[in-house]
């Protein structure tokens, strides 16, 4: 179906544009993207529908459950970004991959999407005394630490600790350089602050 081919790769070329500028980088090589039927995105994945979509590290692809919406759904278009993000974070850090709450967060970050409802389940969590550890909670904890770095830091400095990795630093090391704080202080912070109801 030329028509919704067409659109497809329209959403891709502004993940690329988008996502590249927010992050300052773009690819040295072509990334493949394939559009699945439920069916087949589950038998090519070995995940459920529900995810929406995958980047295997070990093939360097982006893998789309179409999922019987349309192009112009944005959910579709958030699913592209997300995913297009984690293969960015991937190809900047050159392999030397960060823990997955600053991959998930920052991909909800640029998928622009879910952080509301993660940044409330968050909130529920730790009224019902419930939060877990950045480690166990890469998309709820994860999209709250990114914000709160961002907010703090800046895109910029995230920018730097991508590239430090990129340089073959250790992530402990990577991170206390670029944010002048050890990972477990951090963490508590985040704790905290979610903890006080921001």
């Amino acid at each position: 179906q030329e028509d919704i081919g067409s659109e497809l790769v329209g959403i891709l070329e502004r993940a690329y544009n988008d996502v590249g500028y927010v992050l300052g980088a773009y690819p040295d090589h072509a990334i493949p993207t394939i559009f699945y039927s439920d069916q087949d995105f589950a038998a090519a994945t070995s995940r459920s529908i529900k995810v929406g979509g995958f980047y295997g590290l070990l093939d360097g692809k982006i893998r789309i459950a179409l999922r019987g919406v349309r192009p112009q759904d944005p959910l579709l278009e958030s699913v592209l970004y997300h995913e297009y993000t984690h293969a960015l974070i991937y190809a900047i850090s050159r392999g030397n991959n960060p823990p997955r709450w600053v991959h998930e967060g920052l991909a909800v970050h640029m998928e622009r999407l879910r952080a509301p409802q993660f940044k409330e389940e968050a909130l529920r969590r730790a009224r019902a005394g419930e939060l877990d550890s950045l480690q166990n909670s890469p998309y709820v904890l994860g999209a709250v630490a990114i914000e709160h770095l961002l907010d703090r830091y800046g895109m910029a400095t995230m920018r730097l600790l991508l590239q430090r990795l990129g340089d073959g630093r250790p992530f402990p090391q990577a991170f206390q350089e670029t944010f002048r704080t050890d990972l477990a202080v951090f963490e508590q912070a985040v704790r905290d602050v979610v903890t006080r109801g921001y």
